[in-house]
């Protein structure tokens, strides 16, 4: 009992700690603040009740996804945390709070820093822009942004106000730097504020832009920029485009210093863009000049296609100004570079028909300038032999009873990506046609086996080979060629028939022999009834001593394959199935006893190949007393199963013979007991 008062007491002190964790209020996240070297303060106002707080972890990110723990404390009453090494200056930082009770787990609104940038315009005008610490902004929060402005340095003043998120004024100053940063007012006791951004303003002209007449690659694959000298210019300050901001990298001093070498950035990852500046004599500095097409040419990718023996580059077109022309230059296992082509302004594709496979070519292009050059990083490929189909063997080519044909191959299996065409010439020799492929993923059985069913073996003998194309669609092989054989039938008279066929063409060990099928009475024979040797290519067939023939005979030929093959294979093929029709041979009796040996009186067929049969028993006042369209059925002597009487009865016989004749005999036949 007590064990069970215990269970019910755990349920409902987690019950009670989770109800306690949907009631707690999450953490107010109020402001950001940025110092004047970049550090971020960040304040918040700690949950009324802090009853089993544990401690508040604060997460951070310099891109707002990607969220890292920064720190943590345990003091419940602590509101705001600094963050020296933000570099919030450089671009806005992004903050959350986590407030971890005994019973639950709170987060705060994610908040980042407002990130001035300052551009000056026309050195007299300061444009500002800026981000909001939240959209919508935090509790507490004013909809009012204080612009301050320092001039000269030190002094911090008021200089107006706005809803908005940009600001411009002009700067009556002469040749000197003036600051701004940004605050907006929170009702719970502090304020986000900006980091501080600047420039050089003046009254003077404002400098010449340097005109970037290259950006190209060197041999340590670091970015070299050139421009054309501006004649006022003390110094140039050189722009990098990165993360969406336009980041000062360097300042080159000298009016004649118009190369800059950038050794932090790699060319060969990526393209990114680069423009600069100008300082003057008196130390104002010009526009950026923000064209983020003035990016290095850089070769996005090499790739090699074994099937075309080729490698095509592809890279990003120049800008300001565009190439005049591309020259592709090329380097085979780390000989001397060559020029490849040249390709017009605007076509940044180029294929390369490589002479040695198997071997490594190395890429740069150059683009030429109105001004200059501009060249990419360089680019390696490695090329390669694929696997071409190694073994092509038509087996064999047999005639099915259906007078389709059955082909067999020995294909090769381990090249992955191939296609078998079955070429077929037109009956007894002329064109081929292909008539079938079959891919290597399709491939159910080794050896190969396909059925032709669009053959016609009757017509006469077909011809066959296979085309072997590799994963690349190419010819890679031809098999041999195999011959069907086609079987005729000449009656010679009614009881010889002369069989006569091509050779079997086309195996590695040739023919051993023929062996000759003769199908009687519709029985399918086990065996053959004969053979003749390779070279023989007829057979006459004595029929003499056949009886009791019921339908057409049916023969084919079947050739044996030489056993001394170098694929150690024994095929049989056969031809065509022909059948022969005889003229019926008919012998009816003119007595029978029906209690005797013979219980049936019908008529007796050597060779019966009719149709339309019709055996007819009348008495001698001519009633019909038997009937049949049966030619194996007789009359058993009865009518109305009794015995008739003994006597003399007649018959009638009528059938179409072979020739669409009719055929028809009468007579009698006298029963006796």
């Amino acid at each position: 009992m007590r064990s069970s008062i215990n269970i019910l007491g755990s349920f409902l002190l987690l019950l009670a700690g989770y109800a306690y964790s949907l009631a707690q209020e999450p953490v107010l996240f109020n402001c950001t603040e940025v110092d004047a070297s970049g550090g971020v303060t960040i304040w918040w106002t700690p949950p009324t009740n802090s009853t089993g707080f544990d401690k508040y972890i604060i997460y951070y990110s310099p891109n707002g996804s990607n969220f890292t723990k920064l720190d943590s404390t345990d003091v419940a009453l602590t509101n705001n945390y600094f963050h020296p090494e933000a570099m919030a200056q450089q671009g806005s930082r992004y903050y959350f709070i986590e407030a971890r009770f005994e019973f639950g787990i709170t987060f705060s609104d994610t908040l980042q820093t407002i990130f001035l940038q300052l551009n000056n315009l026309n050195f007299n005008v300061a444009q500002l822009y800026w981000n909001a610490v939240s959209e919508p902004l935090p509790d507490g929060s004013s909809d009012t942004y204080n612009i301050y402005k320092e001039y000269p340095e030190g002094n911090w003043i008021l200089t107006n106000s706005t809803t908005e998120h940009e600001y411009s004024e002009p700067v009556i100053v002469c040749n000197d730097s003036v600051n701004y940063r940004i605050e907006i007012e929170n009702a719970k006791g502090c304020k986000s504020v900006s980091n501080t951004d600047g420039a050089w303003f003046k009254i003077l002209d404002e400098p010449e832009k340097p005109v970037i007449d290259s950006i190209s690659v060197n041999e340590n694959e670091h970015i070299v920029i050139g421009w054309e000298s501006v004649s006022n210019a003390r110094a140039y300050i050189i722009y990098r485009f990165d993360s969406g901001i336009w980041l000062p990298v360097d300042t080159v001093i000298g009016k004649d210093n118009t190369f800059y070498e950038d050794f932090d950035y790699n060319p060969c990852l990526e393209n990114t863009a680069w423009t600069v500046a100008t300082i003057d004599s008196c130390g104002s500095s010009g526009p950026k000049d923000e064209n983020e097409e003035r990016q290095n040419i850089r070769i996005y990718s090499a790739v090699y296609d074994p099937c075309s023996e080729s490698i095509s580059l592809s890279w990003n077109n120049y800008h300001g100004p565009l190439a005049d022309e591309f020259e592709i230059w090329v380097s085979e296992n780390d000989g001397d570079f060559i020029l490849a082509g040249i390709n017009q302004q605007n076509n940044t594709v180029f294929e390369h028909a490589i002479t040695g496979i198997g071997s490594g070519y190395t890429y740069f292009i150059r683009a030429r300038l109105s001004s200059g050059t501009s060249t990419t990083c360089k680019k390696s490929v490695q090329t390669y032999f694929y696997n071409k189909p190694q073994i092509i063997y038509l087996a064999n080519a047999s005639v099915m009873p259906s007078n389709y044909v059955e082909l067999s191959a020995l294909v090769d299996t381990l090249v992955s990506s191939s296609a078998w065409q079955f070429w077929r010439s037109e009956p007894n020799g002329g064109n081929y046609s292909l008539i079938h492929t079959i891919n290597s993923d399709d491939l159910e059985s080794y050896p190969l086996h396909w059925v032709d069913s669009s053959a016609n073996a009757s017509e006469g003998y077909y011809q066959y080979y296979i085309n072997v194309l590799d994963s690349c669609e190419k010819d890679a092989l031809e098999s041999n060629v195999l011959k069907t054989i086609w079987l005729s039938i000449t009656g010679i008279d009614e009881d010889q028939n002369l069989l006569e066929w091509n050779a079997f063409e086309g195996w590695d060990g040739g023919v051993e022999k023929y062996y000759i099928y003769r199908m009687v009475n519709g029985v399918e024979p086990g065996l053959p009834f004969d053979s003749v040797d390779a070279q023989t290519f007829q057979y006459t067939d004595d029929l003499s001593s056949i009886s009791n023939l019921n339908g057409p005979l049916v023969y084919w030929v079947q050739a044996i394959e030489q056993e001394d093959n170098i694929f150690a294979l024994n095929e049989k093929a056969n031809s065509n199935r022909t059948g022969v029709a005889l003229e019926s041979e008919m012998f009816v009796a003119n007595a029978f006893n029906p209690l005797g040996y013979t219980k049936e009186f019908q008529p007796v067929f050597r060779f019966y190949n009719g149709r339309n049969y019709l055996f007819q028993v009348y008495n001698r006042w001519g009633k019909l007393i038997f009937e049949t369209h049966d030619p194996y059925k007789g009359w058993d002597g009865r009518y109305n199963e009794s015995l008739v009487q003994q006597g003399s009865y007649i018959y009638r016989l009528v059938y179409q013979n072979l020739d669409d004749t009719y055929e028809e005999k009468k007579g009698t036949v006298t029963i006796v007991y």
